[in-house]
C-alpha cells in the first residue's frame, strides 16, 4: 500500500490511514510525501509515530531535517530522502516559465 500526503508535519493522518489498511490486511506500508516538516520540538517523536506505522517513507529535500535524526540508527532503511535540486534548477532555467514538462528525476528510493 502506497499512502500519499503532501506535508507531514504531526503525522496523525497518515498514521491512522496507515493503522487502517494494516487492520484491513495490508502487508506493506510505504508512505510518501512532498514536505516532511520536523518542528524542533519533537521531531523525533513525530518521525518514530510515523515510521512505527511505515515500512518506509519517502520524501524530499524540499525542507531541510536535522542530520541528528535523518542519520538516526532507528531510522536507518526506512527514511528516504530524493533530491529535488535539478527540478529545482531546471525550473530557475526555464525562466520560471515551464511551457513543457521538467525533466524525470533520477530514483534514488526504494
Amino acid at each position: 500500500m502506497l499512502l500519499y500526503d503532501d506535508m507531514i508535519r504531526s503525522g496523525g493522518s497518515i498514521t491512522k490511514a496507515a493503522q487502517t489498511y494494516r487492520k484491513s490486511g495490508a502487508a506493506k506500508i510505504i508512505m510518501a510525501c512532498t514536505h516532511l516538516i520536523l518542528t524542533v520540538d519533537g521531531e523525533a517523536q513525530t518521525l518514530q509515530k510515523v515510521l512505527s506505522q511505515a515500512d518506509a517513507l519517502i520524501t524530499t529535500d524540499s525542507i531541510r531535517s536535522a542530520d541528528s535524526l535523518t542519520n538516526a540508527p532507528e531510522f536507518a532503511g526506512k527514511l528516504h530522502f530524493v533530491s529535488i535540486a535539478s527540478l529545482l534548477a531546471a525550473a530557475v532555467m526555464a525562466g520560471g516559465r515551464v511551457d513543457e514538462p521538467l525533466p524525470d528525476l533520477p530514483p534514488s528510493a526504494p
